[in-house]
């Protein structure tokens, strides 16, 4: 399986929900055509090589890992709660 996400996607997704009326879904057609005319693959190739350039390789190199467990401060004796 491939999987393709940011610079490296291909192909545009648009969701839309089984409950939406007949005018959501007319108006969310033309916005996935409005898309397709913009070239919207085009500029989001520009705007990754524009990112890239800016240093934003090196700013996701260096982020912390989201799901790697911190240890956590006690709160001082000031914000504890008197009950």
């Amino acid at each position: 399986m491939v999987r393709e996400s940011g610079k490296d996607m291909t192909k545009n997704i648009l969701i839309l929900s089984r409950a939406s009326g007949t005018p959501v879904v007319a108006k969310a057609l033309e916005y996935a055509a409005d898309l397709v005319k913009g070239g919207l693959e085009e500029r989001v190739k520009e705007e990754f090589q524009k990112a890239k350039k800016a240093g934003l390789d090196e700013i996701l190199a260096n982020r912390q890992n989201p799901r790697k467990k911190r240890k956590r401060k006690k709160p001082s004796n000031s914000l504890q709660r008197k009950w």
